[in-house]
């Protein structure tokens, strides 16, 4: 059992694929699933940049949309109506998947589950 940080092909420079095998871990970040909004996301970021995003780029470019598309309604008179339309935010499509907003106001996102296999990441759930 392991943690997001083994999500990484680095982690095969540090231990053996064979000791690895069958090994499970958790991760917001998953692009093996191939969401549409990932895959568009992750294009105009390269193309831009030059380089792949990282969970904290997808995390900044989520919250960013996610006001500006509030804004953009034209509805928002101060700021505790902005903060109660973030907390009616439920089932946004984010590069990271569906984001729902709790009513601690912190972001939820379905974590997928990783299994090591012949050295790849594979989700299985």
């Amino acid at each position: 059992l392991g943690t997001s940080g083994w999500h990484s092909e680095k982690l095969f420079d540090y231990c053996r694929a064979e000791y690895l095998e069958s090994a499970v871990f958790v991760d917001l970040y998953a692009p093996e699933e191939r969401l549409k909004e990932f895959e568009n996301y992750q294009f105009y970021y390269h193309q831009l940049y030059q380089e792949e995003p990282s969970l904290i780029d997808m995390q900044a470019y989520e919250v960013v949309s996610i006001l500006v598309s509030l804004l953009e309604r034209g509805e928002v008179k101060d700021r505790k109506q902005l903060a109660e339309m973030l907390f009616q935010v439920q089932g946004w499509k984010s590069p990271l998947g569906e984001v729902y907003v709790a009513p601690n106001g912190e972001f939820i996102h379905k974590l997928s589950v990783f299994r090591i296999e012949k050295g790849e990441f594979k989700i299985i759930y």
